[in-house]
This record gives C-alpha cells, sequence and structure tokens, in this order.
C-alpha cells in the first residue's frame, strides 16, 4: 500500500463510524486508521469486518487483528475468509473499504452490486484503485492497453486499464461519487481516491 497517500487516507476515514467491511484488506493495513477513528467524538468505528480470501495473507491479518484488539478492547475485530458474495445480511455496514481490489475482481458490476446490498442507506465507501485513464484515446490510455497484458501477469492480476469511476458512477445505489487523481507513475498507473454514497431511495 503507497504510503504517500496516508495523509489523505486518513482524512477520509476519521469521519467513518460504525460497523465497516473491509473487502480484500490484505494484511489489515487499515486497522490502525480504524482505531484513529475511535478517538474522536462520534465513536469512529465500533466493528470491522475484515474479508480477504487469500489464504497467503491469513497469519499476518489475523496478528494485526489482534493487535488492533489489545490496542483497544472495546473495538471489535472479526476476520473473514469468504468472498464478498457469500456475506448474508442486507443493508447492516455502515461504510465498506476497499483498496487496489476492483482492478483485480473478475467482474466489477458483480462485485458493486454487493457492495450495494450491504451497505447501509446512506452509507459510505471508501476506495483506492488502479484506474484507466482518459480520454480512452489518449496516447497514455493506449500505453496501458499495451502493457496491461504483461502488468497482469507481472502485478498478480492487477489491471490498469479499467473504466473503474465510469463502473461505479454507472450503479443504480449509487448517489453521488468524489475522486482525486494522482500524477501517472511507471509504466502508467494512475490511482485514483474517492468516496461513493449509496442513495436513501429504495
Amino acid at each position: 500500500m503507497n504510503r504517500r497517500f496516508e495523509k489523505i487516507r486518513r482524512e477520509f476515514l476519521q469521519h467513518f463510524h460504525g460497523d465497516v467491511l473491509d473487502v480484500g484488506c490484505g494484511c489489515g493495513y487499515y486497522l490502525p486508521y480504524y482505531l484513529e477513528t475511535r478517538q474522536g467524538k462520534k465513536g469512529g468505528i465500533r466493528r470491522a469486518v475484515m474479508l480477504e480470501p487469500n489464504p497467503a495473507m491469513r497469519e499476518q491479518l489475523e496478528a494485526a487483528a489482534a493487535r488492533a484488539r489489545n490496542a483497544d478492547a472495546g473495538f471489535e475485530v472479526e476476520v473473514r475468509s469468504d468472498f464478498i458474495e457469500e456475506v448474508q445480511g442486507d443493508n447492516q455496514f455502515d461504510c465498506v473499504v476497499f483498496g487496489n481490489v476492483l482492478c483485480e475482481v473478475p467482474d466489477q458490476t458483480k462485485f458493486l452490486i454487493e457492495i450495494g446490498r450491504l451497505l447501509k442507506p446512506g452509507g459510505f465507501v471508501f476506495f483506492s484503485e488502479h484506474v484507466g485513464i482518459q480520454p480512452k484515446r489518449s496516447f497514455w490510455r493506449q500505453i496501458q492497453e499495451f502493457l496491461n497484458p504483461f502488468w497482469c501477469v507481472f502485478a498478480d492480476g492487477c489491471n490498469i486499464n479499467r473504466d473503474t469511476i465510469e463502473c461505479l458512477q454507472s450503479q443504480e445505489w449509487v448517489e453521488e461519487v468524489h475522486t482525486w487523481g494522482f500524477d501517472i507513475e511507471p509504466p502508467a498507473c494512475k490511482l485514483e481516491i474517492g468516496i461513493a454514497t449509496k442513495t436513501y431511495k429504495r
């Protein structure tokens, strides 16, 4: 996880509270941020459900969860190996967090439908993702298209050319999306960080 963006992640996440679902959480990188939210006036995040189906991450994730529990006895941390479609119960999370997940999932639309199912009306999504450079006919986007098959193998399934923000904006449950983009990094990667809000409408 790129440490250059710690400040902006902290600024976003400090406003989250209640129950959070961290999808594809890896080794539990966001857990310290969740603990920090509990120092605020609103009480911060009460419970974190850490979803990581990759068994290679399990030992480090369990250790991070144990450290978080020891740091704050009132903070509930639940580690699961489920895929998102296996999580039961609709409209149960106040916020959902994922980073570098939409660049890897087989079907972005199906994944985002599940996010909308699990998120409470009015809830927030925080995301940090590699995205395709716009416009599609631009020089750098063409470089992305050329490099992506090689990058996908090199970076364990990560795609750098997906229209991720557009896919998110097209979801029926999304009321609004705000994103912040960063400079293109070698070989042709562009990162966008943002917040999406679920509509109150049924």
